[in-house]
């Protein structure tokens, strides 16, 4: 025989939403200071790689609602992995983050020019996905730019890029109605 203790006493069913309520505020409010923390972390230490990983998670923790900052920390991202010669990171967060340059905060220009500097570096990677990635993005940057004639030669260039493995992303650069990036 089970008896749910939550439904015999109401004093510990209003303890564990008094509980659940503090605990959820706090993991909310914390939430914004993991990124106040990597600020800090960014502006206090001289430390490159530690920079980077810092840069990293701002980026991470604001991909998906990018902040006015999140273009400069994307450069200073890109920037210093390149000078750090770790060339994956920088085309990596490059492709991942021309989406809330050129689409969410309305900055084609901006994600062609981070674009422009990794492209040189696409050779130095083994990631076909990748590859292509930077010319797709760079070709939905023009696209937004209504560059057509550029933009069919990047996409060209993408597709040419990727490997058999990915074919999906292939197809569905063909049949997407509107390649804007």
């Amino acid at each position: 025989m089970s008896i749910n203790v939550l439904q015999t006493d109401p004093l510990l069913n209003t303890r564990f939403l008094l509980f659940y309520f503090v605990l959820t505020t706090f993991l909310c409010s914390n939430a914004q200071d993991d990124v106040t923390y990597y600020k800090q972390v960014l502006d206090t230490t001289t430390n490159k790689q530690t920079k980077l990983v810092a840069l990293d998670s701002i980026l991470s923790k604001t991909l998906k609602q990018p902040t006015l900052e999140f273009p400069d920390y994307l450069e200073d991202f890109v920037d210093m992995s390149i000078d750090e010669k770790a060339y994956y990171a920088a085309i990596d967060w490059a492709v991942k983050g021309s989406h809330n340059l050129s689409i969410r905060l309305q900055s084609p220009d901006r994600t062609l020019k981070i674009i422009s500097k990794v492209e040189p570096l696409v050779d130095s990677i083994n990631d076909s996905y990748l590859k292509g990635g930077v010319y797709i993005k760079k070709a939905g940057a023009l696209f937004n730019k209504k560059d057509y004639e550029n933009a069919i030669v990047s996409y060209d260039q993408g597709i040419a890029n990727y490997s058999n493995k990915d074919s999906i992303k292939v197809c569905l650069l063909y049949t997407s109605p509107s390649p804007r990036d």
